[in-house]
């Protein structure tokens, strides 16, 4: 299946007028754009799963979970581009948590197969709801669309998209998923 598929893009590529045989950096194009989207667009059999554990807090705490600047890869499903930033999941937890590599892996296995962001941040706030029943999450994407950027405009904006459920408004969630930059780093 690999192979036809590299055919066909192969042959994409020549009805476009681009000449492969022209650069020699270009001989293996096709197998690795094959081998990319194979990867990129397979969308996983079963959604990760956040392994619940108990909750053990002090006694009345409630204490708000944020994890903050999720690396997101994703294809854009209109375009096929990529659209690259950070997820910040912020929630309330009651009687489950969770790891928090878990989060990591469950924006990692949701950012497979064509997205919108705007889908994906919606998905991400359910999961986090279904599997783990905290009184409220929030999620928040920041990313920038390539699609946007190569389009003509010349610009690189970011699309912020933000999901709220449960027992909580997007003005209350705001401050615990915002996308703030991060700290410059000496070099």
């Amino acid at each position: 299946m690999s192979a036809e598929a590299a055919a066909y893009f192969g042959r994409f590529l020549a009805a476009i007028g681009v000449d492969v045989s022209a650069d020699a950096e270009m001989a293996e194009t096709a197998n690795r754009f094959t081998k990319l989207m194979r990867e990129r667009l397979a969308v996983p059999a079963a959604t990760v799963e956040l392994r619940p554990i108990a909750r053990e807090a002090a006694e009345g705490a409630a204490q708000v979970i944020v994890v903050r600047d999720i690396p997101l890869r994703a294809l854009c499903l209109h375009h096929l581009m990529p659209f690259v930033g950070e997820v910040n999941i912020a929630f309330l937890p009651q009687e489950r948590m969770t790891g928090f590599g878990s989060l990591v892996r469950l924006v990692e296995s949701m950012a497979l197969g064509p997205q919108l962001q705007e889908r994906l941040t919606d998905g991400l706030a359910a999961e986090v709801m279904r599997q783990l029943e905290p009184a409220w999450v929030a999620v928040s994407i920041s990313a920038i669309q390539t699609c946007v950027e190569m389009s003509g405009t010349g610009r690189r904006p970011r699309t912020v998209t933000m999901s709220t459920l449960g027992a909580t408004t997007p003005e209350t969630a705001w401050p615990f998923v915002q996308h703030r930059p991060l700290p410059e780093t000496g070099a």
